[in-house]
C-alpha cells in the first residue's frame, strides 16, 4: 500500500529536498576550498534597513513556517525548532523613465544642443567626436533624416528640481544660484497631495541618479511570477496615480518607454538639449534556499560557498544574455563602424560589465567601479568606437545585505513580459550549479566572445569552437549538430538543456513551481528594429520608371502594394508604358512621383526591371548611386558583358542587388521571369518555323497564349517540327512544357551532354536556354561559319541572350531583336535562318509576367531593410545578403 501525503506533506519534502539539496552541494564546495572560504560581516545599511524586518522571528512569513512545522508534528516524532525557516528571495529593481506619449520629431531635433542635462552625466565625453565615424558626422546624418523622431524625457530631475512652470530650483551656475522663480518642486507637490506617492516613495520607487528606479518589495520566498506580476503592477499605478497631474500640469499624456530610446531630450532642458546613453536597466536579486535560525543564517559558510558557486555560471552565459537582450547604440544603426550592437551601456561599462567580479577573490557589499584592466586583450579595450573609462562596472554584487545573495547588473531594460522567462532561467541555471562544482573558467578566453556579442548582438555567430568551449565551461552536453551558433540558438539550447534535467528540481518547485518551458528572446534584434523606426520610420520604397520605352513590365503590381504598407512608404514614378496605371497603384495606397524621383531621394529602396539608361545615369552619377540607397533592378553586368564595369562604376556607392543573385542555400535562383522566358519563347520559336514552313507572307501575331495554342494545335495535327532543347533549367522546363502540351517530341541536353555542332544544325528548331557557369570555359556551340551552309536548321531562340559576353555559346548575331520584330531573317552564306533574340521576353505578356515576379518579390521585402546584420537568422535576408555579396565581389574584380 502507497503512502498518502497531503498538500502540507507535500510543501514539506519540497522544502526537505532543498535543504538536503543545498547542505550536500555546500558541504562539497567547502571541502573542496577548504581554507580558502572567505569570511564576511553583515551589511545592514539604511538603505537596506527596511527589509530586515522580513528575517524578524515574529513576522508572519516565521509563523507561517511553524504552522507548516506543527502540521508536520503530527506525523512524525522528530523535534523542530519553531524558530528555524526556509529563506530564499527574488527581487527586481528597474530604472526607468517617463516620457511624453507624443513624440518629437525632426524640425526640433536640428535645433537640439549637442549637451547633457544639466545634472547628469556627460556621455558625449564617451565618443569620439570628429572623423566620417565620428558622433558629429553621424549627428549630421541623422540631421537629414526628415522621418527621425526622438522622445521628451521625465526623469528624476523633472520630479526633484523642477516646478510646474518648467523652472528649476537653481539656475545653471557654477554655484548654483537659488532662482526666484522657482516654486515648489513637483516630488514636494505629490508628497503633499497624493497618499499613494507618499507611501511607495522610498520603498517601491525611489530616485536614482536621473532615473526613477522600481523596487520589488515582496521578495521574501518569492516565485519568479509574483516578482514580475509585482514589477508590472507598480509601474502601472504609479503612472495610473501619476498621470493625471501631468495632464494637469503639462497637457500631455505620460507612459513608459517601450524601449531604449538612442535620442532623447528631456523636459528640465525644455527640449533643448540632445541626450544620448539614457538606457534603462534591470538588476535582478537572487537567493538561493538558505536555512535562518532566528533571522540569521544557519551555515554561513555554506550560503557563501553555494552563492560563489553560481557566479561562475552566470558569467559563462552574460555574453551571450547581452547578445539576446541588450539595446543597441543607435549610432551603429548609422554608421558600419565599431558601434555596439549587442549593448551600448554594457560596451561603456559605466557601473555594469560582464565577467569583472571575481569570484575567486570575492568581496561582498554593494561595488560600483573598478579599475578597467590594461591587458590589450581584455574586451572592453577593443571597443574603439569609444573613449574608454578608466573605471569600470560590476557585473555582479555578491551579499549587497545581510542575507542577500547575488545581483545581476549587466541588463539594458526590455521589456516585462519576457522577464519571467529569463528568471526562469536563472532559476534552472542555480538548480544545475547546486548540483555541480564550479570549475575555474580562463576569463581570457572569453574576450573575443565578449567583443562579437557585444559588438555584434544579434547577428553574432560564435564558431563551433567557441560554442563548445562554453557548453565544457558550463559542464553541458554538446550539441548534437557541428555548426556554428548564433546566441540566441545557443542560449536557447542550453535552456533547454537545463529545463530537460531540472524541471521538476527541488529549487525549481520552491522558486518557479510548475515552471514552463523558457522561451529566450531574441530581444536585441526587436530592440535594433524599433531603434530603426525612430530614425527612419517607414522608408520609401520607390517603384521606378523603366528607360526603356518598350518596357512595360513592373517589379510590384498594384495589388501588392497594400502588403507593404506596413514596412514602407511606397512611392511611384509616373509612366507611360507600364502594364499598369498610374491610377491602379494610386488606388491601392502608392503616392505618384515624377519620373526619376529616385535620383535625388536618400535612405530610399529603389526598384526596377533592367539597369537606367546610362545617359541619364552617368549624368547624375555623383548622386542618383548615393550611399543611402539600395537599388534592385536586373543590371546584366557580373558576367563580363560589353559596358559591364561602367555600369559598376555607377553603382558603386549604393548597395546594389541583382535579382538575378538573389538566390537560396542550393545556389538557385529564387525570383526570376525565366519561366515566363522560356514559355514565351517557345512559342515564339513554333510561330516562326510554322510561318517559314508554310510560307507565310503574313506577320506573326502580337503574343497571346491562347491564339498561339489554337493556331498550333492546328499546324501540329499536321507536322510536327524536330526540336533540341539545349539547357533544362528553369527556362529549359518552361519550354518543355510547352512542346509537351503541343505533344512535340525534343531532345534535351544539359551541361552533362557533348556538343555536337553537325546534330545542333540536324534539327529544325535550336532552343538555347543556357545558364552560363562563369567557372567554366565552353566552346561555342554554333559560330557564323557554321551557318554558312544549307542545313535543316530553320529557327534558332535565344532565350539566354548573352550578347557581349565572352563566353556568349551562341555568337551568331550583334543586336538582339524586338518587342516589335521578334523575329529576324539572318542571311548566313547561302543560308537564312529566322533568329529570335530578345532580351526581354516577358515583356511580351507584362501583365502575367508581372504578376508572378510581384508575388514573389513582395513576400521577401519586409526583410530587406536590415538584410546585412539579420542574414544570419532570417533566410529572407540570407537572400538579398547573397546578392549583394556578389555585387561586392564584382566591384572588387574590376577595381
Amino acid at each position: 500500500m502507497g503512502t498518502c501525503c497531503t498538500s502540507d506533506d507535500i510543501v514539506h519534502i519540497q522544502i526537505e529536498d532543498a535543504i538536503n539539496t543545498a547542505s550536500n552541494t555546500a558541504g562539497n564546495i567547502v571541502d573542496t576550498i577548504g581554507d580558502k572560504l572567505p569570511t564576511f560581516d553583515d551589511i545592514i545599511d539604511e538603505k537596506h534597513m527596511k527589509y530586515m524586518k522580513h528575517y524578524d522571528v515574529s513576522s508572519k512569513e516565521i509563523e507561517a513556517t511553524q504552522a507548516t512545522q506543527a502540521t508536520q508534528a503530527t506525523h512524525t516524532t522528530h523535534t523542530t525548532h519553531t524558530t528555524q525557516s526556509l529563506f530564499w528571495g527574488i527581487g527586481i529593481e528597474n530604472e526607468t523613465y517617463l516620457m511624453h506619449a507624443e513624440k518629437c520629431g525632426i524640425k526640433s531635433f536640428r535645433n537640439l544642443k549637442q549637451k547633457r542635462e544639466r545634472y547628469s552625466v556627460d556621455y558625449y565625453k564617451s565618443f569620439i567626436a570628429d572623423g566620417p565615424c565620428g558622433i558629429n558626422a553621424l549627428l549630421q546624418r541623422a540631421n537629414t533624416l526628415d522621418t527621425l523622431t526622438y522622445p521628451m524625457y521625465i526623469n528624476s530631475h523633472t520630479f526633484q528640481a523642477t516646478d510646474v512652470k518648467q523652472e528649476h530650483r537653481t539656475h545653471y551656475d557654477v554655484g548654483g544660484t537659488p532662482n526666484v522663480a522657482f516654486t515648489e518642486s513637483l516630488h514636494d507637490i505629490l508628497l503633499r497631495e497624493s497618499d499613494y506617492y507618499k507611501s511607495v516613495y522610498t520603498t517601491s520607487f525611489v530616485f536614482d541618479g536621473d532615473s526613477i528606479e522600481f523596487i520589488t518589495q515582496d521578495f521574501y520566498c518569492a516565485t519568479v511570477d509574483s516578482c514580475v506580476t509585482e514589477l508590472i503592477s507598480q509601474k502601472q499605478r504609479f503612472l495610473s496615480e501619476i498621470q493625471p497631474y501631468f495632464q494637469k500640469w503639462h497637457s500631455k499624456a505620460i507612459v513608459f518607454p517601450d524601449h531604449n530610446y538612442g535620442f532623447v531630450s528631456f523636459l528640465t532642458t525644455k527640449n533643448r538639449n540632445l541626450g544620448i546613453c539614457n538606457n534603462g536597466t534591470i538588476h535582478i536579486n537572487l537567493t538561493l534556499p538558505t536555512m535562518l535560525e532566528n533571522g540569521v543564517i544557519q551555515d554561513k559558510a555554506g550560503f557563501i560557498k553555494e552563492h560563489l558557486n553560481l557566479v561562475p555560471y552566470f558569467q559563462l552565459v552574460e555574453p551571450l544574455i547581452v547578445a539576446c537582450y541588450g539595446t543597441p547604440d543607435i549610432f551603429s544603426l548609422l554608421s558600419d563602424n565599431e558601434y555596439a550592437v549587442g549593448s551600448q551601456r554594457v560596451a561603456l561599462s559605466r557601473y555594469i560589465s560582464v565577467q569583472t567580479f571575481d569570484a575567486e577573490h570575492p568581496i561582498n557589499g554593494k561595488l560600483l567601479l573598478m579599475d578597467r584592466p590594461k591587458e590589450p586583450a581584455f574586451w572592453q579595450n577593443a571597443m574603439t568606437a569609444y573613449h574608454l573609462n578608466e573605471k569600470i562596472g560590476y557585473d555582479i554584487n555578491f551579499n549587497k545585505f545581510k542575507n542577500h545573495g547575488i545581483e545581476l547588473r549587466f541588463f539594458d531594460w526590455f521589456p516585462e513580459e519576457y522577464l519571467a522567462d529569463i528568471l526562469h532561467f536563472f532559476v534552472l541555471l542555480s538548480e544545475h550549479a547546486q548540483q555541480s562544482l564550479a570549475k575555474p573558467f580562463d576569463k581570457t578566453k572569453y574576450n573575443t566572445i565578449i567583443q562579437n556579442c557585444i559588438k555584434k548582438g544579434f547577428f553574432c555567430t560564435l564558431s563551433l569552437e567557441e560554442c563548445t568551449m562554453i557548453l565544457e565551461d558550463l559542464q553541458l552536453p554538446q550539441l548534437s549538430q557541428s555548426q556554428s551558433q548564433s546566441p540566441h540558438s545557443l542560449l536557447s539550447h542550453i535552456s533547454n538543456q537545463l529545463y530537460a534535467f531540472y524541471h521538476d528540481g527541488p529549487i525549481v518547485q520552491l522558486l518557479s513551481p510548475n515552471q514552463p518551458t523558457p522561451t529566450i528572446q531574441n530581444y536585441n534584434w526587436i530592440a535594433y528594429q524599433k531603434l530603426y523606426d525612430d530614425l527612419f520610420s517607414k522608408p520609401e520604397l520607390i517603384i521606378r520608371a523603366e528607360a526603356n520605352p518598350f518596357e512595360s513590365r513592373t517589379p510590384i503590381v498594384p495589388k501588392d502594394i497594400q502588403a507593404l504598407h506596413a514596412h514602407f512608404r511606397v512611392c511611384v514614378e509616373t509612366a507611360t508604358t507600364r502594364c499598369y496605371s498610374d491610377e491602379d497603384y494610386k488606388a491601392n495606397g502608392a503616392k505618384i512621383v515624377p519620373k526619376d524621383y529616385w535620383i535625388t531621394s536618400k535612405n530610399s529602396y529603389v526598384l526596377g526591371i533592367k539597369h537606367p539608361a546610362h545617359s541619364a545615369h552617368s549624368s547624375h552619377s555623383a548622386h542618383s548611386a548615393s550611399e543611402t540607397q539600395i537599388l534592385l533592378h536586373f543590371a546584366h553586368c557580373f558576367k563580363g558583358q560589353y559596358g559591364a564595369s561602367h555600369i559598376l562604376d555607377t553603382l558603386r556607392p549604393a548597395v546594389f542587388l541583382d535579382y538575378e543573385y538573389m538566390l537560396d542555400t542550393q545556389g538557385k535562383r529564387v525570383i526570376s521571369f525565366c519561366g515566363q522566358s522560356g514559355k514565351i519563347g517557345c512559342y515564339l520559336a513554333l510561330m516562326a518555323y510554322y510561318k517559314s514552313y508554310y510560307h507565310a507572307t503574313r506577320d506573326i501575331p502580337p503574343f497571346n497564349e491562347e491564339l498561339y495554342q489554337s493556331m498550333l494545335y492546328s499546324f501540329t495535327a499536321r507536322h510536327k517540327p524536330s526540336v533540341l532543347l539545349i539547357g533544362h533549367g528553369t527556362v529549359g522546363k518552361s519550354c518543355k512544357a510547352v512542346l509537351d502540351h503541343l505533344c512535340i517530341p525534343c531532345t534535351i541536353w544539359t551541361s552533362k551532354d557533348a556538343i555536337h555542332k553537325k546534330v545542333i544544325l540536324g534539327h529544325d528548331i535550336l532552343l538555347h536556354a543556357i545558364r552560363l557557369d562563369e567557372t567554366r570555359h565552353i566552346a561555342p556551340f554554333l559560330e557564323r561559319s557554321d551557318l554558312e551552309k544549307p542545313s535543316a536548321l530553320s529557327v534558332i531562340c535565344d532565350i539566354s541572350c548573352d550578347l557581349g559576353h565572352p563566353q556568349n555559346t551562341l555568337p551568331i548575331y550583334d543586336e538582339y531583336t524586338t518587342k516589335q520584330q521578334p523575329v529576324i531573317r539572318m542571311n548566313y552564306g547561302q543560308n537564312k535562318v529566322n533568329l529570335i533574340a530578345i532580351n526581354c521576353l516577358p515583356s511580351l505578356e507584362p501583365i502575367v509576367s508581372s504578376d508572378q515576379f510581384s508575388a514573389k518579390l513582395v513576400s521577401l521585402l519586409p526583410d530587406l531593410p536590415h538584410f546585412q546584420r539579420s542574414a544570419s537568422f532570417i533566410p529572407n535576408a540570407a537572400i538579398f545578403n547573397r546578392a549583394y555579396q556578389k555585387f561586392k565581389a564584382c566591384l572588387l574584380s574590376v577595381s
